[in-house]
C-alpha cells in the first residue's frame, strides 16, 4: 500500500504476485489526473508489461461524459496471476466523480490469453498526470 507518486501517469507494482495468494485485490481512491481520463491495466510476465492482446469487456454508464475528471476510485481482482499453466483474469469495478452532478460506474473483464505466470501489474491514466494523495493497496486472499 502507499500513495501514486504525485505528477506520475503510471503506477508499477513489479514482483508483487508469488505462489502464497491465488487471489489478489487492489483498490485504489482519489485518483485525480489534470486532464480526462481512462484508468488502463497492464499485466507483468517476465519482466516486461503486456500492452495488447487482452480479450476484455467493459460497461458503462454515466450521465454525462465518458472519462473521469475529477476523481476516480476502483477495486481490481487479479485471478490465480502466479500460475504458469493458467490464463489470469481481471476484472473489477470503478466509479467516480465526472464533472459537476455527473458520476460515473463501470465494469470491466480482461484475460491475457497466455497461460504464463505474471508477476505484478501496472495502472496507466489515458492523459495527464495524477494529483498528489492517491492511495492504494493490495492484498493477497488465502487459497
Amino acid at each position: 500500500s502507499g500513495n501514486w507518486a504525485s505528477g506520475t501517469d503510471t503506477l508499477s507494482l513489479s514482483g508483487v504476485f508469488d505462489s502464497t495468494y491465488k487471489r489478489y485485490v487492489f483498490y485504489f481512491t482519489d485518483l485525480y489526473s489534470s486532464s480526462d481520463y481512462k484508468v488502463y491495466i497492464q499485466v507483468e510476465r517476465g519482466g516486461s508489461y503486456i500492452t495488447s492482446g487482452y480479450a476484455f469487456v467493459n460497461r458503462g454508464e454515466n450521465s454525462g461524459g465518458t472519462d473521469l475528471s475529477k476523481l476516480g476510485n476502483g477495486i481490481v481482482y487479479f485471478h490465480n496471476p502466479s500460475n504458469s499453466s493458467s490464463y489470469t483474469q481481471i476484472g473489477g469495478i470503478t466509479h467516480g466523480w465526472l464533472a459537476s452532478d455527473t458520476m460515473g460506474l463501470g465494469h470491466f473483464a480482461a484475460v491475457d490469453p497466455n497461460a504464463a505466470a505474471c508477476t505484478g501489474f501496472r495502472v496507466l491514466v489515458s492523459a495527464g498526470n495524477v494529483g498528489a494523495n492517491a492511495p492504494y493497496a493490495l492484498y493477497g486472499i488465502i487459497k
